[in-house]
């Protein structure tokens, strides 16, 4: 899910294999771009669209009338779960899940590397799932389901590939949900303060971290068994004023989060 600058949105809808244009004033989807694959991560830069299509392993770019223009990738991104724009530097960062790596890209396509990757240490990338990128700070936000006795976290690497800080989802997590922490992240979003926005699937709210301290400062939006309006949220975006926007795939709805 990707913002544009009208105050619309971008959404990927991998059921209908489409991603759609939703109009701000009545959240509603008003065009669809027909995509030939499963759609994932989307983005958008001077109007054209990048979309990570999960069939063909490739991110697919659509210009502005929606019409395909252009792939890269293939062969160096099974499963793109989410990808990311850096839009002054125009540097394209795509998550390739296949592999558990962070790839780079430029706008048309060249391969400039790869950032971050699978490993044994901190840094090293188990199962990740979304991404963003705050561009004032020059850095990567990756978000990793973790494994089997390592916790889930929020990586984070500057754009040379360093490792810089992780912000860890180490709590008493069960299949009931979780005391303290999170064990699903998902979509991630990072504001003009370097406030992080993280998306839990099992939990079913939306977490606020300090980037400067790693400290927890909210959890917004609940889950429906709650009396909330999220389950399975998959991502987080800032809409229209800042209003956090959360695409809720256990309800199949864009929901507006205070």
């Amino acid at each position: 899910m990707e913002a544009t600058p009208g105050g619309g949105l971008l959404v990927s809808d991998s059921r209908t294999r489409a991603v759609l244009r939703v109009n701000p004033t009545t959240m509603q989807p008003d065009q669809a771009l027909p995509v030939d694959g499963k759609p994932l991560g989307v983005g958008l830069w001077g109007g054209r669209v990048f979309v990570g299509n999960a069939t063909a392993n490739t991110v697919d770019v659509f210009g502005p009338d929606g019409t395909w223009q252009y792939s890269f990738g293939s062969g160096a991104v099974p499963y793109p779960s989410d990808l990311a724009i850096d839009h002054g530097s125009g540097l394209v960062f795509v998550v390739a899940g296949g592999t558990r790596e962070v790839k780079v890209f430029d706008l048309d396509g060249q391969s400039l590397g790869t950032i971050a990757g699978p490993g044994p240490d901190q840094a090293g990338l188990r199962a990740p799932t979304g991404i963003a990128v705050d561009e004032r700070r020059r850095e990567v936000l990756v978000s990793d389901y973790g494994e089997p006795g390592v916790a889930a976290a929020v990586k984070i690497f500057d754009y040379d590939g360093n490792f810089v800080a992780a912000i860890s989802g180490d709590g008493d997590c069960g299949a009931l949900g979780c005391s303290g922490g999170f064990s699903r992240p998902q979509g991630i979003a990072v504001d003009g303060e370097s406030r992080i926005y993280l998306a839990d699937a099992l939990l079913g709210r939306i977490l606020v971290y300090d980037r400067a301290t790693g400290r927890a400062l909210a959890e917004v939006g609940a889950h429906v068994a709650d009396g909330g309006t999220l389950r399975v949220p998959l991502d987080v975006v800032l809409g229209r004023d800042g209003q956090l926007v959360v695409a809720s795939n256990g309800t199949a709805s864009l929901e507006l989060v205070p």
